[in-house]
C-alpha cells in the first residue's frame, strides 16, 4: 500500500528554504527583541492575523499580533538585554513550516518557542507561536 503512494514531505527542506525561515525569525523576532526593538520591523515577519497561544492558569489564551506587540513594549530604542535564539529544528512541508527555538536572555534559558509559518507570495511569514517558559 505505501509503495503505491508517493511519499511527500519526507525529504528535508532545501538549504535555501531553511535559510529563509531562519532569516525571518531572526530578523523579525530574535534580532528585534534586543537590538532596535522596532515594531514595524517585527511586524514585517508576521502575518497580520498572527496569533500567540499561551497557557495561563490552565486556560488557553489567544493573543492577536497587535496585543502581543503592545505587551512587548517595542519602542525603537535598544534593549537592555541580549536575546539569542538557537534553532533546534525546522520542519518544512511544501509551503508550511514548524520551528522549535530555544531562547536565551543574557545567557539564561527563558523560553522554548514553537513557530508556525506559511510561505505566502514567496515570503515566509510567522502565523502562530506557542511557547514554554523556563
Amino acid at each position: 500500500l505505501l509503495a503505491s503512494r508517493p511519499l511527500t514531505g519526507l525529504l528535508p527542506a532545501s538549504p535555501s528554504e531553511e535559510q529563509a525561515i531562519r532569516k525571518v525569525i531572526t530578523d523579525a523576532y530574535i534580532g528585534r527583541l534586543s537590538a532596535d526593538r522596532d515594531v514595524e520591523a517585527v511586524s514585517d515577519g508576521f502575518q497580520p492575523d498572527f496569533v500567540l497561544h499561551l497557557l495561563n492558569a490552565g486556560q488557553v489564551i489567544h493573543a492577536p499580533l497587535e496585543m502581543w506587540l503592545d505587551r512587548l513594549g517595542l519602542d525603537g530604542t535598544p534593549g537592555e538585554t541580549t536575546v539569542e535564539g538557537e534553532f533546534v529544528s525546522i520542519d518544512v512541508t511544501g509551503n508550511e513550516a514548524n520551528v522549535k527555538l530555544e531562547v536565551r536572555e543574557d545567557g539564561v534559558h527563558i523560553y522554548t518557542d514553537y513557530f508556525g509559518l506559511y510561505k505566502v507570495d514567496g515570503d515566509w511569514k510567522i502565523v502562530n507561536k506557542l511557547f514554554h517558559p523556563h
